[in-house]
């Protein structure tokens, strides 16, 4: 596992998080970028909210968060968020 967290810009940070495992599938990464709470993939077990609760709570401060996997080669998490507080969350 690797992680890497650098400044964007002058307002925005970076953190991103990459491994090597087994990946997702394209169907599978497809599941789960739509980040509806309940949805799991068939590789892992859980209840599915996590993610879409860690999108929603990194939004709510302004933020975004991005997934992208390869199957058999593994999955990096990319979350942005401003530098300065701020967003509508509580």
């Amino acid at each position: 596992m690797r992680l890497i967290a650098r400044p964007v810009d002058g307002e925005r940070i970076e953190v991103v998080v990459t491994d090597n495992g087994m990946g997702l599938s394209a169907e599978e990464l497809d599941e789960v970028r739509r980040f509806e709470p309940g949805g799991t993939s068939k590789k892992t077990h859980g209840t599915g909210f996590g993610l879409p609760i860690a999108k929603r709570k990194i939004e709510d401060h302004g933020g975004s968060l991005a997934i992208d996997s390869e199957e058999d080669k593994g999955t990096t998490v990319t979350i942005t968020l401003p530098v300065e507080a701020g967003g509508g969350g509580e």
